[in-house]
């Protein structure tokens, strides 16, 4: 009995610990929390009017279903299945309203490309910050991007902070 109770009283000890340190870890959100990252294939990017024809995955039959409501070149809401500030596949295909999106977070406002959805894939294009062209210019067709998206952007200019390839790759230094 006795070393059950040491035990159990060690565990407790080991865990208020774990929180504390855990507790005093520097927060490294993406951006701040009024944004949220998403990952998707670049289908193409256009430097001058800087946007990107994006390809990203959807998470099931009913957002595929839901896409085929609407016409190339429609002006949509995509709804992101996300938590905080990562959002993974989209959740939703949903008419365009300003009032909806900003007032709603994971909605990014698009123009949609292809309303076919195959292998769970939907493609849309969207405006891309001019910061962000340079960085872009170097990400090939078929390659990943990483995204920085406002959660609740007022204009759909505002709607990506910034984008950049999803793997980086460094040369290393001839020291």
């Amino acid at each position: 009995m006795r070393t059950m109770l040491r035990t159990g009283l060690a565990l407790s000890i080991a865990q208020a610990l774990s929180f504390n340190a855990l507790a005093q870890t520097p927060d490294v959100r993406p951006a701040g929390s009024d944004t949220y990252q998403w990952s998707g294939e670049l289908v193409s990017f256009d430097s001058t009017a800087n946007t990107a024809t994006v390809k990203a995955r959807i998470v099931d039959q009913d957002a595929a279903a839901e896409a085929k409501t609407f016409k190339v070149g429609d002006r949509v809401l995509l709804q992101w299945s996300g938590y905080d500030v990562y959002a993974d596949a989209i959740r939703r295909v949903m008419p365009y309203t300003e009032s909806r999106n900003a007032n709603d977070r994971f909605l990014l406002p698009v123009e949609l490309a292809s309303n076919e959805t195959p292998n769970q894939y939907l493609t849309f294009r969207l405006r891309m910050p001019a910061a962000s062209a340079s960085a872009l210019k170097s990400v090939k067709p078929g390659e990943w991007i990483t995204v920085t998206s406002s959660h609740k952007a007022v204009r759909e200019t505002d709607a990506v902070v910034s984008a950049r390839p999803y793997v980086t790759t460094s040369t290393p230094s001839t020291d």
